[in-house]
């Protein structure tokens, strides 16, 4: 039996910085994460707020009576980064008006690497947040 594998949607350089830009974010989450949550529920509790960001974030709860909310979040740009990176090769029948009319409001006004910046820049939020919490604990 031979086994082979579906090419990736996108370039592979630009699916490892889809990536690496979301592991960014996430140790960030971890960071602040493991300071400010005991020992001994670290694990369950980083895992349930990884998987909440992914989910709420991620470009499927993006707006709220017609304004833009939740793109201070990385997981926002990153999927947004790569949903229209996906969808690029299928112009002729993936019609985004179409797919934001049930309920799933994407939105591809950005380009690729103005999506992986702000992800970037977002993702590094989250580290200054720990930098504050360490300044913090300190004093």
């Amino acid at each position: 039996v031979q086994c082979t594998f579906n090419p990736l949607p996108i370039p592979m350089l630009q699916y490892w910085i889809v990536i690496w830009i979301s592991m960014i974010g996430f140790s960030g989450v971890g960071h602040v994460v493991s300071l400010t949550v005991g020992p001994t529920n670290r694990g369950i509790v980083h895992l349930i707020s990884c998987l909440l960001l992914i989910m709420a974030f991620s470009g499927v709860m993006i707006k709220s009576n017609g304004h833009k909310i939740f793109t201070i979040f990385f997981t926002y740009w990153t999927a947004q980064g790569y949903s229209d990176r996906s969808s690029s090769s299928y112009d002729d029948v993936f019609a985004v008006e179409l797919l934001n009319s049930y309920g799933l409001k994407y939105d591809f006004d950005y380009e690729f690497w103005e999506n992986m910046l702000y992800g970037f820049l977002t993702g590094l939020l989250w580290h200054v947040i720990v930098l504050i919490i360490l300044i913090y604990r300190m004093r």
